[in-house]
């Protein structure tokens, strides 16, 4: 049995899983649409690519841990938005709000950047272009 936190994946599994439509007839319509992009195996639910390759859907939590780790971890180098968005592709990992939530992401970890290396620069009491004893 799946632990499922409600998140945007709920509808689908639902509809995949157990056939269940929602209440209104449009918005089931466009469930029923949505979810020929999708499949639920093993307790995962995969969102089919235009080149048939399956992406892993993850919820809030994961696409966090994800998100950090592709940026930050073994295979990041702090790239910008757009990059970490491809990167987080090729990896094979899909949720709906990729896009917002990388250019929030970078833009909250340049914030934390910045405010850090002016912390450094401070405590040397050097800027950027000091390139002797600056005391």
């Amino acid at each position: 049995m799946t632990n499922l936190v409600w998140d945007w994946r709920i509808e689908i599994i639902d509809y995949l899983k157990h056939g269940k439509l929602l209440e209104d007839p449009k918005a089931s319509q466009a469930l029923n649409s949505k979810a020929t992009r999708y499949s639920f195996k093993g307790g995962q639910l995969s969102r089919k690519s235009f080149q048939g390759l399956q992406a892993r859907c993850l919820g809030a939590s994961e696409a966090n841990y994800v998100i950090r780790e592709v940026h930050e971890g073994i295979c990041g180098n702090h790239s910008g938005a757009d990059s970490l968005v491809l990167k987080l592709v090729r990896a094979g990992y899909y949720w709906p709000r990729m896009e917002q939530d990388a250019k929030a992401f970078v833009q909250n970890a340049l914030s934390v950047n910045a405010t850090h290396h002016w912390y450094i620069n401070q405590q040397n009491r050097c800027t950027p272009f000091c390139l002797h004893d600056c005391s």
